[in-house]
């Protein structure tokens, strides 16, 4: 396994240990929903937006490795290998730097392997790799990169909306969960929440572009209401003030690492995790949640027999439509 995974696991106590059956019973009071990976696949939005970010932020950079207009195939196959470690959009950047520079390292060139140029750049990357290139090779805060990278989106929505757009396909469990979200009455169990990196209004565009209705605000929370153990805490404390009784939260994420946080925080000892099989993650990730004790891999069929159990029938909404064939992944 990585050794951050490793080491994040021995601190839970969770490498060795089988994970024991897991039964979703009765509907939980929160059911908290990652979006991309678990609602959204962002992948071919998120590796074109983050190229043409790099461009713009780093255009001598660019320039000196010869970047076009458009991402090469060997940058779309590079990052659709480091995706799985993409904790927030702008990442996308400072891996495409790391992308363009080992291709470079390698005597360049349009035929290389940009699976293999994801693999080298994934060995390395971490946290302390991030910070490394921001604060001593980029001299730049995390912040002004995610108002580089939000720009870039603005800037694509702006231009051709539908084509944007239509770069984030819904899971078809993704969208059935939305649509009983917005059909649920207020104050009925689960309640549905989104917690994501990503900010509101990319998210609100996504859902709209695919016929569905805005997300209520105040079930939407981005990257701007904080870390996602925070968040978590904030809608337990208020739904136990509310109720008079500590809530039932199952949270369901494509990323192991965070649901590792999540584990590793006391405060949060009662929250179900739940990581999918169909998001970003490796077969190695997936073994560290399948061997912890608190977590459980899920599939879509697991997911569509959870929404029949917690919500009846697939609900309806009258500006809905049909996901055209996405065709083959990016």
């Amino acid at each position: 396994l990585p050794a951050p995974l490793r080491r994040a696991a021995r601190r839970t106590g969770a490498l060795g240990m089988a994970a024991s059956s897991w039964e979703p019973g009765l509907a939980p009071d929160l059911l908290c929903l990652d979006f991309d990976g678990v609602v959204c696949d962002s992948r071919l939005e998120t590796t074109t937006s983050g190229y043409m970010a790099l461009r713009s932020e780093w255009a001598s950079f660019a320039e000196e490795h010869g970047l076009g207009e458009l991402p090469p195939q060997w940058f779309l196959d590079a990052l659709g290998v480091l995706r799985p470690v993409v904790e927030t959009g702008y990442e996308n950047m400072l891996l495409g730097r790391l992308v363009v520079e080992e291709r470079a390292a390698r005597g360049g060139g349009d035929d290389v392997d940009g699976a293999a140029l994801g693999s080298a750049v994934a060995a390395r990357w971490g946290h302390a790799e991030r910070d490394r290139l921001l604060d001593d090779v980029l001299g730049v805060h995390s912040l002004e990169l995610v108002q580089s990278f939000g720009s870039v989106r603005d800037g694509r929505m702006a231009e051709d909306l539908a084509r944007w757009a239509g770069e984030n396909r819904l899971y078809p469990v993704g969208r059935r969960l939305v649509l009983h979200a917005a059909a649920a009455a207020a104050g009925s169990a689960p309640a549905v929440k989104i917690i994501t990196t990503k900010q509101e209004r990319f998210v609100q565009a996504i859902l709209e572009h695919n016929g569905l209705p805005p997300f209520p605000e105040d079930d939407l929370f981005d990257l701007l209401c904080g870390p996602k153990t925070e968040v978590l805490k904030q809608l337990a404390t208020h739904h136990a003030a509310r109720y008079g009784r500590e809530p039932r939260v199952v949270f369901v994420e494509d990323r192991v690492e965070t649901l590792l946080k999540v584990a590793e925080d006391p405060e949060l000892a009662g929250v179900e995790l739940l990581l999918v099989d169909w998001g970003y993650n490796t077969p190695e990730q997936r073994a560290v949640a399948e061997a912890h004790e608190r977590m459980h891999v899920i599939s879509e069929a697991d997911a569509s027999r959870l929404a029949d159990s917690w919500f009846g029938a697939p609900a309806t909404y009258a500006g809905a439509r049909r996901d055209p064939d996405p065709g083959p992944g990016p």
